[in-house]
């Protein structure tokens, strides 16, 4: 049944999703092309005029694109979120726990969806400003000093650099883990604090939602931010490096923030069961 599920949030918002990130990769298309256009103006053009006019009227176009690139990420998030209350604590909400399954399969199915379509919808801005940034300002990069082998043969030495520093390599794989788990635990953070602003408002659910989210945003910031002094001033002397004390604090920050989303998570799910008062 929880695969039925799946596939049910997955189809609910799934046409809709589809036709915002073929526009994206539109925009991404469209954006190239100015792009290639500025580039063209400012290697051909004769007359300064037509240059600095031309520039900045496809600029205000290209800046337009950015901006609805990023407003289509910020779109597909905003469009799942309210899917799950409108699917969850709304009247739907009445067919939704009618339903043979459990409410932590109600609450992973939900999860799952957003955690996909954010990993689609990050793709798509991803290709869509690729594609402007390197397909678009191609003669650029061409005529630049600094080709791609100079840019890897930098990286490389750099990284040879800091590789002889104690902690870096750590560094590295705990910087991406750190990543993964910022990625889930905003996910389940968010999803609690609708589940929670549903739960105990009557009245201004939204409002309490946005509340909570910020309180606890600020809140676990300022607590991960008196931690990360806590080992500096404890056994600063034990640090031979700064990636060594980075390591350190980006454990504690994964720490706290596993145990939040899974706390959150089991609160949510406790709360859908137990506390529930549908409208």
């Amino acid at each position: 049944m929880f695969s039925k599920l799946l596939k049910y949030e997955w189809k609910s918002n799934a046409k809709l999703l589809w036709i915002l990130s073929i526009c994206a990769l539109g925009a991404g298309v469209m954006g190239t092309l100015v792009t290639r256009l500025i580039v063209y103006l400012d290697q051909n053009a004769q007359q300064v005029d037509t240059v600095i006019l031309g520039t900045m009227g496809l600029g205000s176009i290209l800046a337009f694109i950015v901006v609805a690139l990023i407003a289509y990420l910020l779109a597909v998030q905003f469009i799942n979120l309210f899917r799950f209350y409108k699917s969850r604590f709304t009247d739907q909400g009445y067919l939704t726990f009618t339903l043979p399954v459990t409410p932590h399969q109600i609450f992973l199915s939900s999860f799952l969806n957003i955690l996909f379509w954010m990993l689609i919808s990050f793709a798509v801005f991803c290709i869509s400003g690729l594609m402007i940034a390197v397909i678009g300002a191609w003669d650029l990069w061409q005529d630049s000093y600094i080709n791609a082998d100079d840019i890897i043969d930098i990286g490389q030495s750099l990284d040879d650099v800091l590789s002889q520093e104690p902690g870096y390599r750590l560094n590295m794989i705990l910087t991406v883990v750190g990543v993964v788990i910022e990625v889930l635990y905003s996910i389940f953070l968010i999803m609690t604090c609708i589940t929670l602003g549903c739960v105990i408002a009557r009245k201004g659910k939204i409002f309490l939602t946005i509340g909570l989210y910020y309180g606890i945003t600020m809140g676990v910031s300022a607590v991960e931010s008196v931690l990360a002094f806590i080992p500096l001033l404890a056994i600063s002397e034990f640090y031979e490096s700064y990636y060594i004390f980075a390591d350190v604090v980006l454990c504690i920050n994964m720490a706290m923030q596993i145990g939040l989303a899974v706390g959150g998570y089991f609160l949510s799910t406790s709360m859908m069961k137990n506390k529930l008062n549908l409208p």
